[in-house]
């Protein structure tokens, strides 16, 4: 699971500042329902830059159809790398993190 999750970190903060905003998604249960009848979240989902997959039970499933998500990256387990980036940058002013 830290592995997951450093990857996606080390992807999000990766020249943070240059091009355009990005932003990942971590869709859980709630998630896939709310997506079958919310056109705005399915946007936002299109849109992604990357989609992780927060809910174990996505994960089980995603084995079960022989589409095997390699692990769950909670956006939890993100939170605190996402926010010691933007209190660093905030500090030295060498690049932006929208949170």
């Amino acid at each position: 699971l830290r592995q997951a999750t450093d990857r996606v970190l080390g992807w999000a903060l990766d020249d943070a500042s240059a091009g355009p905003c990005r932003y990942v998604v971590t869709p859980n249960v709630d998630h896939a329902v709310m997506y079958q009848h919310d056109a705005r979240l399915r946007d936002a989902y299109r849109n992604a830059a990357m989609v992780v997959a927060d809910g174990a039970p996505l994960v089980a499933v995603s084995r079960l159809l022989g589409r095997k998500l390699p692990e769950r990256v909670a956006g939890s387990d993100l939170a605190p790398g996402l926010i010691a980036a933007a209190h660093a940058a905030a500090s030295s002013g060498s690049r932006r993190v929208r949170l």
